[in-house]
């Protein structure tokens, strides 16, 4: 049977979450033989951990926490031998959403937990990487399992992150109404298409992102391919307009919202472009982001292989 570590981040999701307790309690019960239990203290633990079970095939590394966990946990297994399993008891849970065979959450005992994450399917999926180049010369590269974004999209993730007392969607939702309000579009160029101000450009390997708006409605985290979604630059009222349809992916449908498909693309952006990866902001100051899929780069314990 594969062995198990579930990676704990304590702060993700609502802190009284009856839910969420149940499941630490159950997890902080389970046999020592039969799993190790970590407990987060802080952001690059999990990271960490994930990396040093990263070369065991007969490995499980679980992220109990939301999107930003798994991202943490995930980003040390792309392309390693070990599997991730997931766990979600955030805000968000957008990654989650793509299983195709999630764990029952009414289990609660430590065994439910136990025989799941040794005997679901699992099967890999496709991961996206970015390499950015900072206005000052620098160069970063960075992974991620479910969505990217620039402009607006990676405003709303920095001012996520400052929002941390509240919780859920609308966390999210706040989030986007005060930059909607505030942001204006920096001239991108993308695809061949002509440099211009673009309100954002949203990259998805899921089709979920921000706590559960359906930015790429077509996605598939198996497909072997990205989905770009771009808004041009929009007044207020079109952004006010379209911001309720992208909860069931409606915001398709408008002038001046744009799809694509591709398994790579460069985006040249002027400085002050703000970036983010699952949720996570990452800059403020990109100018070339190189933005590539890495097909069937990541095992995942609760998919089946298409």
């Amino acid at each position: 049977m594969p062995a198990l570590t579930f990676i704990i981040n304590p702060v993700s999701g609502h802190p009284w979450s009856l839910q969420k307790r149940r499941i630490l309690r159950a997890l902080r019960a389970c046999p020592p033989e039969h799993a190790d239990i970590l407990i987060t203290e802080n952001a690059t633990q999990a990271r960490l951990w994930a990396e040093q079970r990263a070369d065991d095939p007969n490995h499980v590394v679980v992220a109990v926490g939301g999107d930003g966990t798994v991202h943490e946990v995930a980003s040390a297994l792309v392309g390693a031998k070990a599997s991730l399993g997931v766990l979600p008891v955030g805000s968000g849970n957008d990654f989650a959403s793509m299983l195709t065979h999630p764990f029952d959450r009414s289990e609660r005992s430590p065994q439910a937990f136990i025989t799941y994450f040794q005997k679901a399917p699992r099967a890999c999926v496709d991961v996206g990487q970015i390499i950015i180049k900072e206005a000052s010369g620098m160069d970063h590269q960075h992974v991620f399992v479910n969505s990217m974004g620039l402009g607006i999209e990676g405003a709303v993730a920095g001012t996520v992150q400052q929002l941390r007392s509240i919780k859920g969607v609308m966390r999210y939702l706040l989030a986007a109404l005060w930059q909607v309000f505030r942001y204006r579009p920096i001239e991108m160029k993308l695809l061949e298409g002509e440099t211009r101000p673009r309100l954002l450009v949203s990259i998805g390997n899921g089709r979920r992102a921000g706590g559960g708006f359906l930015l790429q409605p077509n996605a598939d985290i198996q497909d072997g391919q990205l989905d770009a979604c771009w808004a041009d630059d929009l007044s207020l009222w079109q952004q006010i307009k379209i911001l309720p349809t992208v909860f069931w992916g409606g915001h398709t449908q408008f002038a001046g919202i744009h799809q694509a498909q591709f398994e790579q693309m460069t985006v040249h952006a002027m400085p002050g472009t703000a970036v983010h990866v699952d949720g996570e902001w990452i800059s403020s100051h990109a100018t070339e982001i190189n933005i590539q899929i890495l097909p069937r780069a990541l095992k995942v314990v609760g998919m089946r292989d298409v």
